[in-house]
């Protein structure tokens, strides 16, 4: 065996049975012509061509023990273990096609509900919003790239909670949704931005900014779907909302907290796995106040 290795014998080469050399080695009960011929790469899981034992199966049922040993330590396993080793595999290829598959229909349903705000960001009321907001916040509007209509405005967490406080019912009566969108932050003077988008419909706003899951595989789409399904028991308003996070308040009592926040929970898993800590406890928090918040990090 060391002299054909020597000059290249291939140890891979499999015969019309299906049977390699490993099969051969194990059947004469050589273990140490098994370990060269493992060392020389040779793959010890091949199936018989009727996929009904591997070399695994033939050391244990014609009894060779030493060869069993050589086997094992190398990680060979039964034909039965490797066909649902195969069909798991095949299962996952499967699904991960299936999930990209349903992630293409699901970014071109998306690009086909995205709004056109150009004929509402046209209008007198909405540049006259514009320069109302530029006002109030202080700051210059920025455009938000690729949307447009769309603008921005600087300011920080304090300031923002206290213009959406007071200015944006104004604006929505007006048919402007005027919103934070910037990155989350702890401080009061830690930076926000504040939008301004000529729709009142929330929504829309959530297509604008991208909002998703997509950690748990769910786009912008399948986020406002279930979160349309949950203002049916629920009605609410958005002052936040931005790629992976949404903020507001439920407009009336919830009436079954512990039922809804297991809802809440499967639609958000973060506002528990990463948040409150367990269901009780949002329930306990639905109980207590209004607010409304989901995070997927």
């Amino acid at each position: 065996m060391r002299l054909l290795l020597q000059y290249k014998a291939d140890p891979s080469a499999i015969g019309n049975d299906g049977a390699n050399a490993v099969w051969w080695a194990v059947m004469y009960d050589k273990p140490e012509s098994l370990g060269l011929l493992l060392d020389a790469g040779t793959d010890p899981n091949t199936i018989a061509r009727d996929g009904t034992f591997s070399a695994l199966d033939l050391a244990l049922d014609r009894g060779r023990p030493a060869c069993a040993a050589v086997l094992k330590k190398v990680g060979a396993r039964r034909a039965k273990d490797l066909r649902a080793g195969k069909q798991i595999a095949a299962e996952k290829k499967a699904k991960v096609r299936q999930q990209a598959k349903e992630a293409e229909e699901s970014e071109k349903k998306y690009r086909a509900m995205l709004p056109d705000f150009s004929k509402g960001a046209a209008s007198k009321l909405f540049k006259d919003a514009v320069k109302r907001a530029a006002k109030i916040t202080g700051s210059e509007p920025v455009e938000i790239e690729q949307i447009t209509g769309g603008f921005t405005f600087k300011t920080t967490k304090a300031r923002a909670r206290e213009l959406l406080a007071e200015h944006h019912d104004k604006f929505l009566a007006e048919g402007f949704y005027f919103f934070s969108c910037g990155r989350s932050g702890l401080m009061d003077d830690d930076p926000d931005l504040l939008g301004l988008l000529p729709t009142k419909d929330k929504y829309q706003v959530m297509l604008v900014m991208g909002t998703n899951a997509a950690n748990y595989g769910k786009g912008p789409v399948s986020v406002i779907e279930e979160l349309k399904e949950i203002e049916k028991e629920q009605k609410f308003s958005l002052t936040h909302i931005s790629f992976d996070t949404l903020e507001g308040e439920w407009k009336t009592p919830i009436k079954n907290p512990g039922r809804f926040a297991k809802r809440l929970y499967e639609f958000c898993p973060d506002i528990v796995d990463q948040g409150v800590g367990t269901v009780a406890a949002l329930s306990k928090a639905l109980k207590k106040d209004n607010r409304l918040y989901f995070w997927w990090d």
